[in-house]
């Protein structure tokens, strides 16, 4: 694991994470933006300038994705 990654999982351990990650649920409408499935919902970052910043931004910058529709995201990585 790189260091990058490493401070990225201690990100998703933080309370800003949990509340971000909530309220884009709550947003989405616990459904996936792609597909509209209510099962096995993550939340995605499409961009990581403001991460840890701006928590508005952070917060547009996220959308919610069920566990496929999140592997077609990286797959284009």
């Amino acid at each position: 694991m790189t260091p990058a990654q490493a401070e990225y999982r201690r990100y998703l351990t933080t309370c800003r994470w949990r509340i971000l990650r909530t309220l884009r649920l709550w947003l989405d409408g616990n459904r996936c933006r792609m597909c509209s499935k209510r099962n096995r919902l993550e939340v995605h970052h499409r961009d990581y300038t403001h991460r840890g910043r701006n928590w508005w931004r952070e917060l547009m910058d996220l959308t919610t994705v069920c566990r496929a529709c999140h592997g077609d995201y990286h797959d284009g990585d």
